[in-house]
Formats: structure tokens, sequence, C-alpha cells
């Protein structure tokens, strides 16, 4: 059974789709951030998407979105210009869906005063009359 991993994080730049003849191949790249401050560093994450399902990203999906990706995680080497080695993680045969921005209203809602109409629960939201 292969590894999975999530990774949640904001598109850097527009999806670029590969026709490979029979399918295709959607790639992009997202950071992910670990630390903060002077011991922050960053990763940058290639995601290849196949078929259909990255022909959606590309169709979708734009820079600065924040997008979920799961797949399978994996790690290339390559040889750098100096002739050192180096390593870029990447996520395979990935899915992805778009992560839900708040609303205006519910940002509204959690800041209302204590008694305010808006601070109010909606009591209209579940019937009473449950028959157990």
């Amino acid at each position: 059974m292969p590894a999975t991993i999530t990774l949640v994080g904001r598109i850097v730049h527009k999806p670029e789709t590969k026709d490979l003849g029979s399918t295709t191949v959607t790639k992009v790249r997202v950071p992910s951030d670990v630390g903060f401050g002077d011991r922050k560093t960053t990763t940058w994450w290639n995601i290849e998407v196949w078929g259909v399902t990255g022909e959606r990203l590309a169709k979708f999906a734009n820079k600065g979105d924040v997008v979920f990706f799961s797949g399978e995680p994996c790690v290339r080497e390559y040889e750098r210009q100096d002739g050192n080695k180096g390593f870029v993680p990447e996520i395979k045969s990935a899915s992805w869906g778009f992560v839900p921005r708040p609303s205006e209203n519910s940002a509204s809602e959690q800041s209302a005063p204590v008694g305010s109409p808006q601070a109010q629960p909606k009591t209209d939201l579940f019937n009473d009359d449950i028959p157990f």
C-alpha cells in the first residue's frame, strides 16, 4: 500500500498542462513553510495531477488560490550545476480540491457583540418535533 500525503497551500503560478498522447499531466508548485523568524524554511513541492482531474485543475485554479493536494510522496534526485546532488519533493498522482474561504457573513457573526441579534443562536435549524 503506497503512502499518501496531503498538502494545503497557495498555488504560486498558473497550472501547466502537457499532452502526452493518450493522457495529460498538469504540474503546479506549492510552497510549504516550517518554523518562523530566522528559523523559517520553505519547501517547494512539485505536484503532478493526471488526466481529466489535472485538466480541471488547469481550468479552474489560478495563481494565489488555496488548494489541497493528496497523493503519493516521492523525492526526485537531480544533479546541480555545481555537480552536487539536489533533491526535489514531489506529490504524484494527486487529487485536489479548493479550500473554502470564510465568507464575510461568517466573519461578522463571529465578531458580533454578545446579545446582538447577529450573535443569537439560530433555533430554526432543527425541528423540535422529533418522534423519538
